[in-house]
């Protein structure tokens, strides 16, 4: 049949591209979303009503019922969804076979089955109930795809008016949201969804078979099998019951399901935090808090008049919740067009609240019906426009550098994007975490070099190149020169280099099955070493450029006592090749470990030394520097030290156990001030009054090293921001930008200082 063909041609073409062939979730969703439409017009062509047939022109009693002939072109177009993804398996290999193959039959190949049956229907109920001269016309055959798109438009409803990002579809399948998002296969849900289809396929087949329509005088239908109409009935009733009850069997979110889970609320300002009943009350308090703090921040950086709409912020106690809930699980969501954050708990300040908070406040210039930058209105979205305004608005406050230091660090390393690109799909092309620093840096220097009201005019549709008087090509050339001022260190362009050198989601294989099976490993890693080992093992295969993944077995084996086997996956990290310098560094330090807790000092200092000079993270060298510190003290310095600090360490996976010698120490002494840093920093979160005696008594000791002093101060600054203290709060923050140690900490200090200076939370 030449539309199954068609289909075949086109799915086979569109499986060159990256993630769209085989069994896998993107190229299900393509299936499904073509397969339907195929089937449905091909079945209404079979089995429209044609001039000359018989009982066309006459008067006797006609039937709905569908012909054998429906059944084996949906079939048929099943079929050829099976065997294009089978045939690119057999050529490429698969990622996760069984559950792909699952996947694409209860997805696309029964949405395939699906617009067969609807394509026979139209073409039934065109044949019996409409007068011949005008059941003939083939302009009727647009009703074909009709149903397909109708139940997509009826999904996007859903998306646009609801809170969820997720659906299920009877003819296109599953669809999971975002893009970057580890794609969990919800196969479970996807065949309790397919009851309901099942349900409806026998319910149109079974009241096609009974009834009849009699176009005479008295036009009227007539049953031909009362138990079969009866049986169609209780099918379909059941259908409309089961699609009725689908919030409750999570098929779907809707307001009043979500509302009965995240019942709990915190209102201040305009920010309306609706929480989950596993979320503390005081949790709450505080995100509200922080996102009067942050919304302040944002209406000033785009200088917007007022308070602004209220902004609800939903709340989930854990990835795994939201995800159930509304679909996105690792990726953080805002609707703008809603005025909405989906969010889980983190530590304060929430890595991300910022950000989504800063869409939700560029949809009062955002244009069209979902409040965004793009062409025609937003409804062909510009990602580069719409992160890149959020991540100027919300720079990432706990990395390395700024946006505009890491773009420097591109730049010299010659991996900066050109700035054009990033505003078009090419945003895309790259990785995330690439794309969103690049436009983030991008329009911050467009920001500080042409001001809010430009930008806002540029992301409600007006040229650039008209608003700045510039070309693409100067503007890119001037935000270069902009960047040669940006001071980078050898270690953030270390860094640079592993971080913006990783392939985006579309230049990896099995991206979604290799982020499953190291979730796996990092599940199994405290239970089973050797199951997390093959975990990773089975990501490496689905996925080569995951080969960092590597660096988190010797951490397993240490943990479980087996330093031997530590020992030997840190060895094979060293030699391999494939694995990146910043993991062979890390492996250095885990190494350096190893050997201090079998009493090699000197080995130790020798490969700790070797890692400072490596691409650690701030966080990480401060750690290794106070383990070099502690090599030569007294005890009962060095071992609480290298009970809190080494890897495969006695008592390192148990708080208890890892905190108790810090307190002798401190008791006993020598270095008082250090175990009070030490002590502070693990307190401060969950007894924020003693964390913060601990800090300044260190402070006050004079013994901790610069580094020490300012991660120490910032820790300081944040625990006075959440406890309300102004004076507290001016007197560290005027502290952090006064240091000359850690430039960055004294550029971020007064962002801080401005959201805190709306209160504390309750």
């Amino acid at each position: 049949m030449k539309s199954a063909g068609l289909l075949g041609a086109l799915l086979a073409a569109l499986a060159f591209l990256p993630l769209l062939g085989g069994f896998g979730y993107e190229a299900a969703l393509l299936a499904g979303l073509l397969a339907p439409g195929f089937a449905a017009t091909a079945a209404f062509w079979a089995g429209r009503p044609r001039r000359g047939a018989p009982g066309v022109e006459s008067a006797a009693a006609r039937t709905f019922e569908l012909g054998p002939r429906t059944a084996e072109i949906g079939a048929l177009h099943a079929g050829v969804v099976i065997l294009v993804a089978a045939l690119h398996d057999s050529i490429r290999g698969s990622c996760e076979l069984w559950q792909g193959a699952v996947l694409v039959g209860l997805g696309p190949a029964f949405g395939a089955l699906l617009g067969a049956v609807w394509g026979g229907t139209v073409a039934a109920l065109l044949a019996t109930i409409l007068p011949a001269h005008l059941a003939t016309k083939r302009g009727f055959i647009l009703l074909a795809p009709l149903g397909p798109a109708a139940t997509a438009l009826f999904a996007l409803g859903e998306f646009y008016f609801g809170p969820s990002i997720y659906a299920y579809d009877p003819f296109a399948g599953y669809f999971a949201g975002p893009l970057y998002d580890t794609i969990p296969f919800e196969l479970q849900r996807l065949a309790v969804f397919r009851v309901g289809s099942a349900l409806s396929l026998v319910a149109v087949w079974c009241v096609g078979r009974s009834l009849a329509w009699n176009p005479g005088e008295k036009p009227r239908l007539s049953v031909l099998r009362p138990r079969a109409l009866g049986l169609g009935v209780a099918c379909g009733l059941a259908s409309a019951m089961h699609a009725l009850f689908s919030p409750a069997l999570g098929l779907a979110t809707t307001e009043a399901s979500l509302a009965r889970e995240l019942h709990g609320s915190v209102r201040r300002g305009v920010c309306l935090v609706r929480h989950s009943p596993w979320v503390a009350a005081e949790v709450a308090a505080r995100v509200a808090f922080e996102c009067e703090g942050h919304v302040r921040a944002h209406r000033k950086y785009f200088d917007l008049r007022g308070p602004g709409p209220t902004i609800t912020v939903h709340l989930f106690a854990s990835a795994e919740e939201k995800g159930r809930l509304m679909g996105a699980r690792t990726t953080y969501l805002a609707k703008p067009w809603r005025r909405e954050v989906f969010v889980q708990v983190a530590a304060f300040p929430h890595p991300v609240l910022g950000h989504e908070l800063a869409h939700a406040v560029s949809a009062e210039f955002g244009v069209g019906p979902f409040r965004i930058a793009g062409a025609a209105r937003g409804l062909l979205p510009d990602p580069g426009r719409i992160e890149g305004f959020a991540v100027a608005a919300a720079p990432n406050e706990e990395g390395d550098a700024t946006e505009a230091e890491w773009a420097r660090a591109m730049l010299d390393l010659g991996q900066l994007p050109p700035s054009r690109q990033l505003f078009t799909l090419g945003f895309l092309g790259a990785a995330a975490v690439k794309s969103y620093t690049s436009a983030g840096a991008f329009v911050g220097y467009l920001h500080g070099a042409y001001g809010p009201t430009a930008m806002k005019r540029w992301y409600r549709g007006e040229d650039l190149e008209k608003l700045t008087g510039r070309t693409w090509s100067e503007l890119d050339r001037d935000y270069r020169a902009a960047l040669a001022s940006e001071h980078v260190s050898a270690r953030v362009r270390a860094l640079a280099e592993e971080i913006f050198s990783r392939p985006s989601i579309f230049g990896r294989s099995c991206p979604h099955a290799a982020d499953r099976a190291l979730e796996r490993a990092h599940a199994l890693c405290p239970i089973s070493a050797r199951e997390a080992e093959r975990e990773v093992q089975r990501a490496l295969e689905l996925d080569p450029t995951r080969q960092d993944a590597e660096g988190m077995l010797p951490a397993c084996y240490a943990s479980a006592g087996d330093l031997a086997a530590a020992s030997t996956r840190l060895a094979r990290l060293g030699r391999s090749p494939a694995v990146s310098g910043r993991e062979k560094v890390r492996a250095l330090v885990s190494k350096a470990d190893l050997a201090w807790i079998g009493g090699r000092s000197a080995e130790a200092r020798q490969l700790y030394d070797e890692a400072l000079r490596g691409a650690l993270t701030g966080s990480e060298a401060r750690a290794v520097s106070m383990k070099l510190w502690a090599l030569d003290r007294p005890e009962p310095v060095a071992s609480a030290v290298r009970r809190w600090l080494a890897l495969g360490a006695p008592g390192g996976t148990d708080p208890a156990a890892r905190l108790a010698p810090l307190f002798e120490w401190h008791e006993q002494g020598p270095d008082r001030g250090v175990a009070a840093y030490l002590l502070g920093l693990a307190l401060i979160e969950s007894d924020r009054a003693r964390g913060r005696a601990l800090l300044e008594a260190a402070l006050e000791s004079g013994e901790l090293e610069p580094p020490f002093v300012v991660e120490a101060e910032r820790r300081l600054l944040v625990a006075a921001c959440l406890a309300g203290d102004r004076a507290e709060l001016e007197r560290r923050a005027a502290a952090l930008e006064a240091q000359d140690e850690v430039p960055l900490q004294a550029r971020r200090a007064p962002r801080l200082q401005d959201r805190c200076e709306v209160g504390a939370p309750p």
